[in-house]
């Protein structure tokens, strides 16, 4: 496997949860293919295994992942679910 670059081994520590919008559904924790989402407590804890693939910010049924603590439109931002049948 490559090397994965400086910016994205670090881009987890911008992740978060919004606590006032997740439903503790675990769709992130679920569809994280690196296992680098989990749930502790209440809290959501994202490790350095990340490598940035985004699917739990467009798989969040209510859009509640976080960047820099910041919530994104999803009018402004879609969610990328995959090519269009």
């Amino acid at each position: 496997r490559k090397k994965v670059p400086e910016a994205i081994a670090k881009f987890y520590q911008t992740l978060g949860v919004d606590g006032a919008t997740c439903t503790r559904c675990l769709v992130c924790v679920n569809n994280c293919p690196t296992g680098s989402i989990s749930l502790k407590g209440k809290r959501f804890v994202f490790s350095a295994g990340c490598t940035a693939c985004m699917r739990c910010y467009n798989f969040c049924p209510t859009g509640a992942i976080t960047i820099d603590g910041v919530l994104t439109d999803p009018q402004k931002f879609p969610r990328y679910q995959g090519p269009e049948a």
